[in-house]
């Protein structure tokens, strides 16, 4: 049985990740972390500080949908449709926030040329830059990910992706554990697990279970909730705040337990089929939403109630992702077809 690469209850999940990301840095981290934002929301921060750890359910996702593209893809076609999905609204946004920046920023928010052009490649972290966006470290590790998926599809390991994710969960516990720097930065070890975990639930969702799968998911779990509760005392010296552990532990279970069911789900969720769109704005998003975000909350603090400035500010930025989406991307994958790309559809 394939299984669709488009399930909408995964988009439920985007969304839902991407609004708790988004409360997360708008109510808690724009204040609480080098003043990026001058409005602080005392009570939702207080919530919402646990938006954060939504990141993980996009990663576990991307390990899920990743499976049909190492079987449907040859080298050459994975590396274009990673690139025709990813950089043209990536483009967009990188170039929206440096003109934001340039209007709103002050002092709080710079861009010089340099940074600029490496960001546009996206690889601006292998290179030590730093990115626009601080939300951009998220495609750093997604490119890694990438990587590392190419690497299978060129050796022709595809039909052995169980292996290969069995393999790559136990290289990172090493390096994790025994804290090998140089191995560890190609193999994310501190977030492989979640991407591993979501592999295995595409691999049960279509083949079913058996021992082997609830092994590697039973590790990933407690390798997935041993490294999120060790990020909470960074967190918590970080941002001068408490975290509870058993709510930081719980968030991970509720991850798990969402994929699991979608593995063990066989017919599809009847939800509208408006979440397939929002969950696509999902990317643009997130690209958008943090630096601009802040710059738009510091321009109108002072002139309008801060609660009604976030709602503004969640509208705006929805407006955009949805309108970069929907146009300007595919206006730039257009382009991209006819004048680079013309020989691949």
């Amino acid at each position: 049985m394939k299984v669709s690469n488009h399930q909408i209850e995964l988009d439920l999940a985007r969304v839902i990740g991407a609004v708790s990301v988004l409360l997360f840095h708008y109510t808690f981290r724009g204040y609480a972390a080098s003043n990026y934002s001058v409005v602080d929301f005392p009570v939702l921060g207080e919530v919402f500080k646990y938006g954060y750890l939504a990141i993980y359910i996009f990663f576990m996702i991307s390990g899920y949908t990743i499976v049909n593209s190492l079987r449907n893809k040859d080298a050459l076609g994975f590396v274009y449709s990673r690139f025709m999905r990813l950089y043209p609204q990536y483009w967009i946004a990188v170039c929206l926030t440096v003109i934001v920046t340039v209007i709103l920023g002050g002092d709080r928010f710079t861009v010089e040329l340099k940074q600029f052009a490496v960001n546009l490649t996206m690889f601006n972290g292998f290179f030590g830059i730093h990115s626009i966006d601080g939300a951009y470290w998220f495609m750093h590790v997604m490119l890694k990910f990438y990587l590392l998926a190419l690497l299978i599809i060129l050796i022709n390991g595809a039909k052995y992706y169980q292996v290969f994710a069995g393999l790559w969960l136990a290289l990172s516990a090493v390096t994790y554990f025994f804290d090998i720097p140089k191995i560890g930065y190609f193999l994310i070890p501190e977030i492989a697990p979640f991407f591993v975990a979501g592999v295995i639930f595409y691999s049960a969702k279509e083949k079913g279970w058996d021992k082997f799968k609830v092994i590697m998911i039973s590790f990933a779990l407690a390798y997935s909730i041993h490294i999120v509760l060790s990020d909470t005392i960074k967190f918590t010296q970080k941002y001068n705040t408490d975290i509870s552990n058993a709510m930081v532990a719980l968030f991970v279970l509720m991850i798990y337990g969402f994929m699991l069911f979608i593995s063990l789900r066989r017919k599809p969720a009847a939800l509208p089929k408006q979440f397939i769109l929002l969950g696509a704005c999902t990317y643009p998003l997130y690209l958008i939403h943090q630096n601009i975000g802040y710059m738009l909350f510091n321009f109108l603090h002072g002139h309008i109630n801060k609660y009604l400035s976030l709602v503004i500010i969640m509208l705006v930025v929805s407006a955009l992702s949805f309108l970069i989406y929907s146009y300007l991307g595919p206006f730039v994958v257009k382009f991209l077809r006819k004048t680079i790309f013309r020989s691949r559809k």
